[in-house]
């Protein structure tokens, strides 16, 4: 019985990001030529930080990449290019972007078993609480974890059980002029508010990150 409930939360995640992304590309078309980026809203982008999130936890879970989602669910994506992906040096790491958000909201695939999502501009706690709520009404075994002191002003964790593996969601942020984590830029403050969410996969055994 547990183990289904698992799998109907993880049909439930894929669905709202398939829903969610099928609904936002209805507005572009891959053969588009890129114009210039429109005027957001908090609202749009907050949704497609949640939406990266999700689709980074399917990836995961499905032990595939972003190129192995379902067409519906990654439509919009391209490669970043690299003037979009500066956070992102190393070639190796796979980063997607959509020619609507480019560089606001990125998502890279670090390694098979860790997806980050990135983005700038956007109200830390209230893009974080949304995605927290949304990923447990998802799947109500994904369950916040207090998170060890230390790391950027703002952080928050998920974390659940599956077959043998522990999956985190770890999202950390800092609002302007905040100093930020101490590994990164120390001693500085962002001039926009930076969101971070970490998706890892480890064994279950392994002592959870962040904590």
């Amino acid at each position: 019985m547990q183990r289904s409930l698992q799998s109907a939360a993880r049909m439930a995640l894929a669905a709202l990001a398939l829903i969610g992304s099928g609904g936002l590309s209805r507005a572009q078309t891959p053969d588009a030529p890129a114009a210039a980026a429109p005027v957001l809203t908090k609202a749009q982008a907050e949704e497609w930080f949640y939406l990266d999130v999700a689709r980074c936890l399917y990836s995961l879970e499905h032990s595939g990449g972003v190129a192995d989602l379902p067409a519906e669910a990654k439509a919009d994506l391209r490669p970043a290019k690299p003037a979009e992906r500066f956070m992102f040096k190393d070639a190796a790491i796979k980063v997607w972007t959509t020619d609507t958000y480019r560089d606001i909201v990125l998502l890279a695939e670090r390694s098979p078993d860790r997806c980050d999502v990135v983005a700038t501009k956007l109200p830390v706690e209230v893009t974080f609480a949304a995605v927290m709520t949304r990923l447990q009404q998802a799947d109500p075994n994904l369950q916040a974890v207090p998170v060890k002191p230390g790391y950027n002003p703002i952080a928050y964790q998920m974390e659940r059980l599956v077959d043998g593996s522990r999956f985190i969601v770890h999202l950390e942020g800092t609002d302007p002029d905040v100093p930020g984590h101490p590994g990164l830029l120390t001693g500085h403050a962002y001039r926009f508010s930076l969101l971070n969410a970490w998706v890892i996969r480890q064994p279950a055994a392994a002592k959870p990150q962040f904590r």
